[in-house]
């Protein structure tokens, strides 16, 4: 005969976990030490868009550059372009004209990945 526990008279025993328990009660413990960190991390990573304005508008106040946003035909993606005022020259674009060609090609081929005959 093999005895795991011996009660006293009255005394509760405390239930023993299980490890599927164990194993469930340290992964809640991990997470909820996780999750805080994670969140300061994305509120870090975050841009405001009052700082992203700031910042253009001191590129801007001099007069030296402007900045010119606008919708790519093609893509239908924002764009945002520096423009040096004086010659109307591009200095920087984001995205990439690069990028945004790519875009166009990537979407002309996107449905002959499938074979189409049955």
């Amino acid at each position: 005969m093999r005895v795991d526990a011996a009660a006293l008279a009255g005394a509760v025993l405390p239930k023993l976990e299980t490890p599927a328990e164990s194993t469930e009660r340290s992964r809640k413990e991990a997470t909820e030490k996780v999750a805080p960190l994670a969140e300061q991390k994305e509120k870090a990573k975050a841009v405001q868009p009052e700082e992203i304005l700031d910042k253009i508008k001191a590129l801007t106040q001099d007069g030296a550059f402007s900045v010119r946003f606008e919708m790519h035909a093609k893509t239908r993606q924002f764009v945002a372009r520096l423009v040096d005022a004086e010659t109307g020259e591009v200095i920087r674009q984001l995205p990439p004209e690069e990028m945004l060609e790519l875009a166009v090609k990537l979407e002309e081929l996107r449905g002959n990945i499938v074979n189409a005959k049955s």
